[in-house]
């Protein structure tokens, strides 16, 4: 007859579902106990909740720039002024967002941002409050694609916008550099967070999503007629006089008449 150790005993008592009861002549405090299963913990609950903190931060600055270009503070351009100058940033935050790339067909190119900040945040923060499909079923595998390819897409939307403002512009824009630290953020968060398993499906939803960006980007700023450029020679009392004396000159004619 085979001898029966306590460890033998338990897995038995473990497999039929059994409640374990105390071996005789063993303590129970040296016998083996069985732990109540516990729910496993989401493997991208960290980076996912990261996600959604920050594009929400990037919700909340467009939604605020959004509505003060549209004069629900009061006057436009006031908060973003006041918050720019707050911030270190000077004057610059202003020209900036009322630039003619600021609009796209009249609707602040702001509003388009808290959109797209507010629905990576939606896909970040969907499977921690139990929103969609459990994990590892085929439509979050969709929400994880598009969290990538949304973040992918912001992130080069953004540099573009930095390109302009350095290159074109060439303003200073405390609030600009931040929406763009935070949607580079959110792409190296997503990149991480191993939201798709395969590096090179990672790649190609964030370069998709960034090539879709790049064009918007580039046929925006083909499509917005520049602004004139400003004059030089007016930056002064004296000079503007001399400007206005000169243009009196010359209505007159060379025989002094208008």
């Amino acid at each position: 007859q085979t001898k029966r150790t306590p460890n033998s005993i338990m897995l038995a008592v473990a497999t039929l579902g059994l409640t374990p009861r105390a071996a005789p002549g063993i303590p129970r405090a040296a016998q083996p106990t069985m732990k109540a299963v516990e729910s496993p913990v989401r493997p991208d609950r960290n980076g996912r909740i990261a996600l959604a903190v920050l594009a929400s931060a990037g919700a909340v600055e467009t939604a605020t720039i959004t509505s003060d270009k549209l004069g629900i503070f009061g006057g436009s351009g006031s908060v973003v002024e006041k918050l720019c100058s707050s911030a270190g940033g000077g004057g610059g935050c202003g020209d900036v967002l009322n630039s003619p790339w600021a609009d796209v067909g009249g609707v602040p190119l702001a509003l388009f941002g808290a959109v797209a900040y507010s629905a990576v945040a939606l896909l970040a923060a969907a499977p921690l409050l139990g929103v969609g499909a459990p994990s590892g079923d085929e439509e979050e595998d969709v929400l994880a694609n598009a969290l990538v390819f949304g973040s992918g897409a912001l992130a080069a939307f953004s540099s573009c916008l930095m390109v302009l403002l350095l290159v074109v512009i060439k303003q200073s824009c405390i609030l600009c550099f931040g929406s763009a630290a935070l949607s580079l953020s959110i792409f190296a968060v997503a990149w991480r967070t191993l939201l798709v398993d395969r590096p090179s499906d990672r790649a190609i939803l964030a370069g998709t999503g960034a090539l879709i960006s790049l064009a918007a980007a580039v046929t925006l700023y083909f499509a917005t007629p520049p602004p004139p450029p400003a004059s030089t020679l007016a930056k002064s009392p004296a000079t503007a006089a001399w400007v206005d004396q000169v243009a009196a000159t010359c209505a007159k004619g060379p025989s002094g008449d208008e």
